[in-house]
């Protein structure tokens, strides 16, 4: 399974490197950024070794409202990010694999709609972030293997959560109506709970949810 989702994040970077390379491409600052039609601008890449990032809320004269497919994939150098209140989208592997950020603060109030496929997957040191009022859709994988996240707080007005979106987060706290909870979360409001290697979907341990041991031999428990 996991194999499977590291294939679909390569064919994802090919994708969007020639969809990327059709756009006009301006820098200022620390940043490189194209233009939509309307003007706003998104962020394409970040160029600098600074380790903590503030995104502007302006560039080039420009609305900042988009932070662009893999932005900043694969960054090792990047501990903490500010993301301005006018940014809607956070793309597709924006963040995906940036190792040493801990901490993403999304200035509100936000309008944040959208956080992307892989946006922030494989970020194994991130253990804050605030997911703002008025984000609508979470897209599959999103915070996959977030594992530094004690626990994330998710607005109800979230409406759209995408497979694997949570996977491996210890709890995700959500009073919404999306469908397919936990998300590959381990808890959700506390209604699972946990057993060593086991998750069980009931207080008296009667069903099994999930695995999340490693053993290529597994007993399972009777109860």
């Amino acid at each position: 399974m996991l194999m499977k989702k590291l294939f679909v994040f390569s064919m994802l970077m090919l994708l969007t490197t020639f969809i990327a390379s059709a756009l006009t491409t301006y820098s200022s600052g620390d940043f490189n950024y194209t233009l939509d039609a309307n003007g706003n601008a998104t962020i394409t890449k970040y160029t600098s070794d600074v380790e903590n990032v503030e995104i502007p809320e302006t560039i080039g004269g420009h609305t900042v409202t988009a932070i662009g497919e893999q932005a900043f994939f694969a960054n090792y150098v990047i501990q903490s990010i500010t993301i301005p209140k006018s940014v809607t989208t956070i793309d597709k592997l924006a963040f995906f694999l940036c190792p040493s950020l801990q901490t993403v603060t999304i200035l509100t109030p936000s309008n944040l709609k959208t956080i992307g496929e892989a946006a922030f997957s494989n970020s194994s040191s991130l253990s804050s972030i605030n997911i703002p009022d008025g984000v609508e859709s979470i897209e599959s994988t999103a915070f996959f293997n977030c594992t530094a996240i004690e626990s994330l707080t998710v607005p109800s007005s979230v409406k759209s959560i995408g497979e694997d979106a949570f996977y491996l987060i210890t709890k995700i706290i959500y009073k919404g109506d999306a469908t397919g909870a936990p998300w590959g979360a381990i808890l959700l409001n506390d209604n699972y709970y946990v057993d060593g290697d086991f998750i069980y979907a009931d207080k008296n341990k009667k069903k099994l949810l999930m695995y999340t041991g490693t053993s290529s031999s597994v007993a399972i428990p009777q109860r």
